[in-house]
């Protein structure tokens, strides 16, 4: 069974810079396609929230890793299965099977700066700010 690649997010998640998707919808309410959409502060004065449900947001994948500047290294499989992406003097270990994450420093000194759970590329975008990694 495959995973879904897209959930509807929470309210909680919209800011100013977050990548989703909008429904278009026809005269019958059907979905005829998806949108790419990055909100802007005026978005989010507007009364988005009661259509929640046309809004998805992709679940982070090797594509969205490797945009924010990180190269795929190696998959590990001692013991997790994860792949590992580094980028200038940073390693991210990506666990796919769980969506965890540990990002570290990639010196002698083998620091972990964050591990835990990114849904998406603008929570991975955030955290790689609040860094200074990007």
């Amino acid at each position: 069974m495959k995973k879904n690649k897209y959930y509807t997010p929470e309210i909680e998640e919209f800011h100013v810079g977050f990548e989703c998707e909008i429904a278009s919808i026809n005269n019958n309410w059907l979905i005829t396609d998806w949108v790419k959409k990055v909100f802007n502060e005026k978005d989010l004065k507007s009364s988005f929230n009661e259509y929640i449900e046309l809004y998805r947001v992709k679940y982070l994948n090797k594509e969205d890793i490797e945009s924010l500047g990180f190269v795929f290294k190696k998959h590990w499989v001692k013991e997790s299965d994860g792949d590992i992406y580094k980028q200038k003097g940073y390693g991210l270990t990506w666990f796919k099977k769980i969506n965890s994450f540990s990002i570290w420093s990639d010196d002698y000194e083998e620091v972990t700066y964050f591990r835990g759970n990114i849904k998406n590329k603008s929570e991975l975008k955030i955290l790689l700010k609040q860094l200074g990694i990007l």
